[in-house]
């Protein structure tokens, strides 16, 4: 609270500090590697297995790009477990052994995470139109870069994190798809601000605020 408070900020400060719509987008991490480094071990693994495993974990990768093709088609709403599911189901995909299982884990949370990040490069050209400042290292969201798109460097947490809140009239928050049961906790520091909040659901946003009175969530494009 000492941080993150509502701030009377002069005019000049305003037009420094603020835009119409403000993202604050922490740096990245590379998914893609993670998934592929997982892939080729469970491959790597496959020989020492019975064949009827070998046929299970290779007919699973392929299911496995089928909902993820699925699931990029549908940034905004989460699915991809429910679609894996699915397909496993009327494909006849049985449990794979253990250690395998919690290699699946972790393509899932892999893969979760790159549609967080994808949401993350759509979004500012979707608002570009109204004017949209992302808050990020410019190497990184080169390829968000379009008219009414600022990119304007990593913001300090302490000292420009709480001005850019009060200063922007809308705030985005976008809540990571690998960890929907947590509030993100920029939601917090931007209502601590008193800044209008937009945000991506969370399971667990429901059992602390109320959409349309504390913030605004949005759902789709």
């Amino acid at each position: 609270l000492e941080t993150f408070r509502p701030l009377a900020l002069s005019e000049v400060e305003r037009a420094s500090h603020g835009y119409w719509i403000s993202l604050y987008a922490t740096p990245r991490v590379d998914p893609d590697q993670v998934f592929r480094r997982t892939v080729e071990d469970l491959r790597r693994r496959l020989p020492a297995q019975a064949p009827e495993i070998r046929a299970n974990v290779e007919k699973g990768l392929k299911v496995m790009e089928q909902a993820m093709e699925a699931q990029e088609r549908d940034l905004y709403r989460y699915r991809l477990p429910g679609i894996l599911a699915g397909l496993e189901k009327s494909e006849g995909i049985s449990m794979l052994p253990p250690a395998m299982s919690l290699q699946k884990e972790t393509l899932i949370n892999q893969f979760s995470l790159r549609i967080s990040q994808l949401q993350r490069l759509e979004l500012p050209g979707i608002l570009s139109p109204l004017g949209i400042s992302v808050w990020g290292p410019p190497e990184e969201w080169g390829a968000a870069q379009a008219p009414g798109v600022r990119i304007r460097g990593l913001a300090d947490f302490h000292r420009d994190l709480p001005r850019l809140i009060n200063a922007s009239d809308i705030n985005l928050s976008l809540s990571k798809c690998h960890a929907l049961g947590a509030v993100p906790p920029r939601v917090f520091e931007i209502l601590a601000c008193g800044g209008f909040l937009l945000t991506t659901d969370a399971d667990s946003l429901s059992r602390h605020l109320e959409d349309g009175q504390d913030l605004v969530v949005f759902r789709s494009r």
